[in-house]
């Protein structure tokens, strides 16, 4: 009997080799955030917006959904597998949801592991995945003629940290990515690229893991600097 079951299980993975090139499903939305308002001198953390997440990736299920359920109907399915299967072979962005053995990859074993369930020889759910944090205590100070960012690493979370993101905002434009891939180790960002004269600085920083995994956005207060 277990032999017919894994017999059953390497058939259904080919198929969806198969399958995986065949059609798919796309969705996302854009947020924008509300900042904060600020202080001068020494500005410390704002709000964070959840309108602020960053835009999902294809097949991005609902929060609080189990690792594997990627379309969040709350059971595994040949679906969900097809869906895992496609980042695997690289048609698809990979996201966290498809690391159904939580060992920080996705690969065939997720698939199988998925299938299993599917036909009963797995326990389901297996589990959720680690809450992609945000960073603590967002500090800007002025250090003329440059704006020192910091923050502290953020805790709670066992996901692995790949880079930190920084963006600025001046005089209450729009934002632009002054850091887009800073260290995991970084906890600090040094902003030299500061405009002549007078203005309000404000930054937001996101963390950004494994899997296409982010955090949401931590704001900064305002900070007025002059150069």
């Amino acid at each position: 009997m277990r032999l017919s079951s894994s017999l059953v299980l390497i058939a259904i993975v080919s198929v969806l080799v198969t399958c995986a090139f065949v059609g798919g499903c796309h969705s996302g939305d854009d947020g924008v955030g509300v900042a904060s308002a600020g202080a001068t001198g020494v500005a410390s953390a704002g709000s964070v917006d959840v309108a602020d997440s960053p835009p999902p990736p294809p097949y991005f299920p609902p929060v609080g959904a189990a690792l594997g359920d990627m379309d969040g109907d709350g059971h595994p399915s040949v679906d969900d597998a097809i869906r895992v299967m496609r980042m695997l072979v690289g048609l698809d962005q990979q996201y966290i949801y498809a690391d159904v053995d939580g060992d920080g990859a996705i690969t065939v074993a997720d698939v199988i592991k998925l299938l299993r369930a599917v036909v009963g020889l797995e326990q389901w759910p297996f589990g959720y995945p680690e809450p992609a944090n945000q960073v603590s205590n967002l500090q800007v100070q002025a250090q003329s003629p440059n704006i020192l960012v910091t923050w502290g690493a953020p805790a709670d979370t066992e996901l692995t940290v790949v880079s930190y993101e920084v963006a600025r905002q001046v005089d209450g434009g729009g934002w632009s990515i002054v850091a887009a891939e800073l260290g995991p180790t970084t906890l600090q960002y040094r902003d030299t690229s500061t405009q002549s004269g007078t203005h309000d600085y404000q930054y937001r920083l996101r963390v950004k893991y494994i899997l296409s995994q982010a955090s949401l956005y931590t704001y900064s207060g305002s900070l007025r600097f002059t150069r």
